[in-house]
């Protein structure tokens, strides 16, 4: 098995380059610290007002200005430590909370999460800390919080919570500081987040929260303040006087809201609406919501009309099946935009209205989408156009020293440069040899198309059942690979495992289900979109798909999803008489006993089940096709994917099951990419490791700088390349940038 004393021996390498001391933290400027952090003087009042929970071996100790917490996990069973502080806190009307932290090494702790406790639920978010040996100012939004349990919501926390989760072994020291609240502004804009709906619909609840926050982004970005508000927390005196109140993604709404905003936007008020929301409300601003439609064939965005802004672009990207559609009331419309099809049909669907006193977006929105929002808040408050100059004008030199910076950064000879594409049909509006093209001249490598799942493919497959994109348009794989043949573009083809996410028609996935072939959950509720790791049949039409993939002429093929979906699944009837017999004895309390008396045999029954998988392929494909690589996308934090995961890539890498691995370390945070990568490289061993970017996850799906950094983070821990998520059209513009630096 993989030796850990090596990543042992490194942490500790590592960490012996500790700072010193923890310096003082800065002043607190323009936030009011909460009353319990002001009753701390001294050791013993900071452990009254700070409590140690899950962290017997933590020291709390009161340094003059700030807290020190220690931390260390090492041969402690536990995945975190944490610390809270009792409060009693009123947030309807504050937007952020705020505090320093300083952490003097990031290598033991993987990353941080804060959490308000409220009734009984938490609101949580992951703070990004930039750098080590630095304190950090950390500005916690509410647009940003999930939700965990049921929060009875914002006027009563009861608690603060931070959690430092496992990292590598190691011990390090945190400095926390200033714990406050910003001093009340008044904000030009409100956003009603649809808080009531968290418990009601938990299959949305993620949605609520990111479609509120992609808003709170856009407009930070355009420098607008604006404030996050719950729907259940909304009053006249909340709204009063604001001259822009925006419901991000609100199809129900609590029934003392209507009121509140009828009687808003009769004193003047102006509304920004988007997608399903309640007829009432779509009423105000003359516009009567129908209802929100499914389309077969994807809209993949919106054309400017003769009505649209100046400077509003001719076509703007917005991938989606979902639309809202609205009437004209009997007040003037200005339709600034309709929607387009995939097949470049142009739809009668209006895409963005405008009206006297409001606006309407037929679907929710995207941060990226900034300038366009620009453009609608100046048109329903002309007041705000000479800010928008301003803010335009500052962006423009701050772009400006960004493209120098990134233009000094020196090219690698040999490096593996490459793109996963989610699409098996690339990006939007440009066919494979266009969007190849561009890959080619930008200085990358390689692509990785997603051109398979779980039962299902996008190429004449003698295995895989046709998605309804190849009956409608073909062969994806063979478009694909003439365009890479063509420019000299590495083809990796990526197959999802075991999920058959939207591939599968119903009657496939009732079929699957029928065989007996589809996870359950310990529960016993089925998920039929998961099929079952432990299953032969499954397992081998995963091998005999990868194998048949490599037999197409492809430079490697790339495992995803290559694990379970999490330690809920999978407990079908097989699992139970296939894990007895790895055990070789009867289990009488099943389940319960996987996660107690027969934990590690567990573990060690779900690794096999997906290794299997892995070394299946690569026994065949090394004989069959030698010159294919195989590779795949992983979970970042080996070994704990073992237990919760099933993943074991630490033992696929020191195998030589594997070419390449990707571990996707999606974080904005330069110092958790930089820790994750430093400790991947040593666990990848002779395999070749191109660290995952995760740029479409991050707030700022534009940020050159970022992507930039990591690319130099992973080369200084002597990665082999990197992989970027994900190839689509908000790519284009961030290529020909990085390409005047790391890719040239």
């Amino acid at each position: 098995m993989f030796n850990l004393n090596l990543i042992t021996f490194v942490s500790v390498s590592l960490l012996s380059m500790a700072a010193a001391a923890i310096p003082t933290p800065p002043v607190a400027e323009s936030i009011d610290l909460i009353p319990e952090w002001t009753k701390i003087q001294d050791t013993d009042s900071a452990r009254r007002v700070i409590h140690a929970i899950n962290s017997e071996s933590s020291s709390i100790a009161w340094k003059g200005g700030y807290v020190e917490l220690s931390v260390n996990l090492t041969g402690i069973d536990k995945d975190r430590m944490y610390w809270d502080i009792p409060v009693n806190l009123d947030l309807r009307d504050r937007n952020t909370v705020e505090f320093d932290i300083f952490c003097d090494q990031y290598g033991p702790i993987a990353h941080f999460t804060f959490y308000l406790k409220s009734g009984n639920g938490w609101y949580s978010c992951s703070p990004e800390i930039e750098e080590m040996n630095e304190w950090q100012h950390i500005t916690v939004k509410k647009a940003t919080m999930s939700f965990e349990g049921k929060p009875n919501g914002w006027e009563k926390i009861e608690c603060i919570r931070i959690s430092a989760w496992r990292g590598i072994d190691g011990e390090t020291k945190l400095g926390l500081a200033n714990i406050g609240l910003p001093i009340p502004q008044k904000p030009k804009i409100i956003i009603i987040r649809a808080d009531s709906q968290v418990t009601v619909n938990k299959s949305e609840s993620k949605g609520f929260q990111q479609f509120a926050n992609n808003l709170q982004v856009s407009f930070d970005t355009i420098g607008l303040p604006a404030t996050t508000v719950a729907d259940l927390d909304v009053t006249d005196g909340t709204i009063q006087g604001i001259p822009l109140v925006c419901l991000p993604y609100n199809p129900r709404v609590p029934n003392s809201l209507i009121p509140i905003l009828r009687r808003y936007h009769e004193q003047g008020g102006k509304l920004l609406l988007f997608y399903s929301i309640p007829k009432e409300i779509t009423s105000l601003i003359g516009l009567d919501f129908k209802q929100t439609i499914h389309e077969s064939s994807p809209l993949t965005g919106f054309l400017k009309t003769k009505e649209g802004f100046a400077k509003q672009p001719d076509y703007i990207p917005h991938s989606t099946q979902w639309a809202g559609i609205i009437g004209k009331g009997e007040v003037p419309v200005r339709t600034i935009a309709m929607w387009k099809r995939a097949n470049g049909e142009h739809t009668d669907y209006p895409a963005i209205c405008l009206t006297p006193s409001g606006a309407y977006f037929s679907h929710v929105w995207h941060s990226e989408s900034a300038p366009l929002l620009r453009e609608i808040a100046a048109e329903l408050n002309p007041a705000w156009k000479g800010h928008f100059q301003e803010v335009e004008k500052k962006q423009a030199e701050r772009d400006q020293a960004d493209a120098r910076w990134i233009a000094s950064i020196p090219s690698k000879k040999g490096e593996f440069r490459a793109y996963w594409c989610h699409s098996p049909w690339g990006v939007a509006d440009l066919t494979w040899d266009e969007a190849i093209r561009q890959l080619k001249e930008n200085g990358f490598t390689a692509i990785i198309p997603n051109m398979a799942w779980g039962a299902n493919a996008s190429f004449a497959s003698q295995v895989l059942a046709p998605t309804r994109d190849f009956k409608e348009r073909g062969d994806a794989l063979e478009t694909c690979l003439a365009a890479c043949r063509k420019y000299g573009i590495q083809c990796h083809v990526w197959k999802v495992c075991w999920n058959t996410f939207w591939k599968a028609s119903p009657d496939e996935l009732a079929e699957l289900e029928r065989q007996g072939r589809v996870q359950v959950g310990k529960d016993g509720t089925t998920k039929a979109k998961w099929l079952c790791p432990s299953h032969p049949a499954n397992q081998q039409q995963e091998i005999d798909a990868m194998v048949e993939i490599a037999g197409k002429g492809v430079d490697g093929i790339h495992f995803d999803y290559i694990r379970y979906p999490d330690t809920d699944s999978c407990f079908c009837p097989g699992c139970r008489a296939r894990f007895e017999a790895f055990v070789q004895h009867a289990v009488t309390n099943w389940p319960g006993d996987t996660g107690k008396a027969l934990k590690n045999e567990w573990t060690a029954f779900r690794c096999a089940q997906i290794t299997k998988v892995v070394q299946g392929t690569a026994t065949i494909v090394r004989k069959k096709y030698p010159k294919c690589s195989i590779s795949a996308a992983v979970f970042q934090s080996w070994p704990g994917t073992q237990r919760s995961i099933g993943q074991d890539w630490g033992l696929w890498c020191e195998k030589g099951w594997l070419d390449a691995v990707h571990p996707m370390d999606y974080t904005e945070a330069n110092s958790a990419f930089r820790s994750q990568v430093t400790k991947q490289r040593i666990v990848a061993g002779k395999t070749k490791l191109y660290p995952g970017i995760g740029l479409s996850c991050w707030s700022n799906r534009k940020d050159a700088v970022r992507v930039t950094k990591q690319i130099e983070f992973a080369r200084q821990a002597n990665a082999d390349g990197f992989t970027i998520f994900n190839y689509d059209t908000s790519s284009l513009s961030l290529l020909q940038l990085l390409h005047k630096g790391p890719p040239r």
